[in-house]
This record gives structure tokens, C-alpha cells and sequence, in this order.
């Protein structure tokens, strides 16, 4: 039976649970030999993204990211947290900022595969379609 990148992501994950750091190198050399064996190794980058994904998901830890036109005042930066927060019930936010001066202004937020599009880049293209 195949195993999907999340399923030895959650295995992983369990197997490591309350282990010393020692146990855990041996957990994760097992592991991979495993892997190879059963022939997925080109599953491992998805299992590491999902490893890490579970993990932070355990922690209450939400990744976000903002796109704007230029850098975040620490009262946006804040806000968007909160929001964040509000929206996913995540106990922490990382929040990652890309600044794109083709944005022209407002911003683009996206975090746990939803994305909110307040740019007015984006505003501009519905009103020009509307209009055509």
C-alpha cells in the first residue's frame, strides 16, 4: 500500500513524539531508510513541507504572508496578525513580508491556502473589466 507524503509526515511525527534527541536521530535514520526502500524517495520534500506543517498546526503557529507596496507599519503589522489570529483560532502568527511596488497599494494576505486580495492593483483590473 502506498503511503501519501501527510501519512509518513503524521507517522514521523508520532514516532518522535517525547523522544530524546539521540532517539530521534535513529527515529529519522530508520525513517529514511525506509523511505528508500519502499522506493518514495521522491516523496521527501512533500513529507519535510508536511512534517513541518503538522508540526506548526500542533503548535497553534499559523504561516502568513503579506504582499504590499511598500513596508508594513508596526500598527498594520500587528493588525494583520490579529486578524490572522481571529480568522485560523492560531495561538502564534509568523508573518512574512514581501514588498512589490506593483501592488500600488493595499495589500495581499494569504495563509492556510486562502488568500485576501485588498490590493488595489487587483481593484483596478475588476473596475477595467467591468468597464469593457
Amino acid at each position: 500500500m502506498k503511503l501519501s507524503a501527510s501519512q509518513y509526515a503524521k507517522a514521523l511525527l508520532a514516532a518522535l513524539d517525547d523522544r530524546s534527541g539521540a532517539e530521534q536521530k535513529q527515529i529519522i535514520a530508520a525513517f529514511l531508510r525506509l523511505i528508500k526502500r519502499r522506493g518514495d524517495g521522491s516523496l521527501l520534500k512533500k513529507i519535510v513541507t508536511q512534517v513541518q506543517a503538522q508540526a506548526d498546526a500542533a503548535a497553534g503557529l499559523v504561516k502568513a504572508e503579506v504582499i504590499t507596496a511598500r513596508p508594513l507599519s508596526e500598527t498594520a503589522r500587528h493588525d494583520l496578525k490579529t486578524l490572522v489570529k481571529e480568522k485560523s483560532g492560531a495561538r502564534s502568527v509568523e508573518l512574512t513580508e514581501v514588498v512589490d511596488p506593483t501592488v500600488l497599494g493595499g495589500c495581499r494576505l494569504s495563509y492556510q491556502n486562502k488568500c485576501l486580495d485588498a490590493s488595489w492593483q487587483t481593484f483596478l483590473k475588476q473596475l477595467q473589466t467591468r468597464l469593457i
